[in-house]
């Protein structure tokens, strides 16, 4: 558990430092600093039968470089992901 704890509080130091740097960056870089957090989180979460969500987080490192070259198909691609992000809560809902 002290393990868990350690990595989920690095995550919340990345999100808050993120925050903190919004004022000074462009503001491409809050929508890359999200991402670097929930790819965190998958990696921290995702077990290797977890084929969808794999899939998600590759999704996500394949388009997260459109934020600064093409934003509208990065908001676009996001908009995509989010919604299979939001299925697979379902399914871990229900199952």
């Amino acid at each position: 558990m002290v393990e868990n704890k350690k990595e989920l509080l690095s995550i919340c130091i990345y999100g808050v430092c993120a925050a903190s740097e919004l004022k000074n960056e462009p503001r491409e870089y809050g929508s890359l600093r999200l991402l670097e957090i929930v790819e965190r989180i998958l990696d921290y979460t995702i077990h290797s039968e977890d084929e969808s969500l794999i899939a998600i987080r590759e999704k996500i490192r394949q388009k997260q470089d459109q934020a600064m070259t093409d934003p509208e198909a990065f908001y676009d691609n996001m908009s995509k992901i989010m919604l299979e992000l939001v299925k697979e809560r379902k399914k871990a809902v229900k199952g």
